[in-house]
């Protein structure tokens, strides 16, 4: 139960960071129950096989900054984590079982903002790195949402302009010979 809401607080915050920057929301999920909008209105299904936590939204500039968007999970979850272990400590009077719960609520966001900080290149943390290091990453992070957009929305049908598009952002970021997952990810969706 608390590394359910531990991934919901950190979905949430991933939309809460899109929608405040004007990304438009297209799914959010938790553990294969998807709350999504096609044809403008808001659906609920069931995805099996899904990731624990995705949310999924766009912006059709692809220069937007996205960073609100990226770290918006890594930020609930570190408010979050951070609040429930100073309830546990600073409220005296409370009882202790609900004082337990909230620590380890805490303790469990606190759990998940580590495993997106030393995890692995699809994490968020590797994700804002790559688009911090110059306009092209933004660029291309925001085209990959586009693609997913298209293959979400128009089952698949991915304009060429997008594709052209990606394809010279592509070759400008490789001027400094190293590869990056977004990289990687933006080639394999074009193909």
């Amino acid at each position: 139960m608390f590394f359910l809401f531990g991934i919901l607080i950190h979905e949430a915050g991933h939309l809460l960071g899109g929608l405040i920057t004007g990304y438009r929301f297209l799914f959010i999920e938790i553990l294969g129950l998807t709350l999504e909008k096609k044809e403008g209105s808001l659906k609920l299904r069931v995805i099996p096989n899904s990731p624990p936590g995705q949310c999924l939204m766009y912006h059709e500039d692809m220069g937007k900054c996205a960073i609100p968007l990226i770290i918006g999970g890594i930020a609930a979850n570190l408010i979050f984590g951070l609040a429930g272990i100073a309830v546990f400590y600073l409220c005296e009077e409370m009882l202790f079982v609900l004082k337990l719960v909230f620590l380890a609520e805490g303790l469990i966001n606190i759990l998940l903002v580590l495993m997106n900080v030393f995890g692995n290149a699809t994490s968020d943390w590797w994700t804002f790195t790559e688009v911090l290091r110059n306009k092209n990453e933004m660029k291309l992070y925001n085209g990959i949402l586009l693609i997913y957009r298209y293959h979400y929305i128009d089952d698949g049908k991915i304009p060429d302009s997008l594709k052209e598009r990606l394809r010279t952002v592509l070759s400008e970021c490789r001027q400094d010979g190293r590869k990056t997952g977004l990289e990687t990810e933006a080639e394999l969706l074009i193909k």
